[in-house]
């Protein structure tokens, strides 16, 4: 009888340390899941980062464009109401002169 007492003490023993060592495993899987979890997080985080960079400095690029456009339009605009302006200018003088004085 002492001997099925001490084969089942020692099954229960077996059957801790197996247990033990699951709980290892597991606990060891746990942290290695996390960390790569934790990592593709990391990468994920940084190539957004990145893509965002280059849409903002597209689109700042692409702004910075359409204002020079049209900021060069309106120079050009300007000037040619500039140069119709001095070439009647004469004429709308005179024109002017006249209505007041006639």
């Amino acid at each position: 009888m002492a001997t099925i007492i001490e084969q089942i003490i020692a099954i229960d023993q077996d059957a801790q340390k197996r247990l033990d060592e699951a709980s290892r495993f597991q606990a060891l899987c746990t942290e290695e899941t996390e960390k790569q979890i934790a990592e593709i997080k990391a990468q994920i985080q940084s190539e957004t980062a990145e893509k965002l960079n280059k849409i903002r400095q597209e689109e700042q690029e692409k702004a910075q464009r359409e204002q020079a456009e049209i900021s060069h339009r309106s120079d050009e605009a300007f000037r040619r109401l500039q140069t119709q302006y001095e070439q009647k200018k004469d004429a709308l003088v005179q024109d002017l002169f006249h209505r007041v004085i006639h």
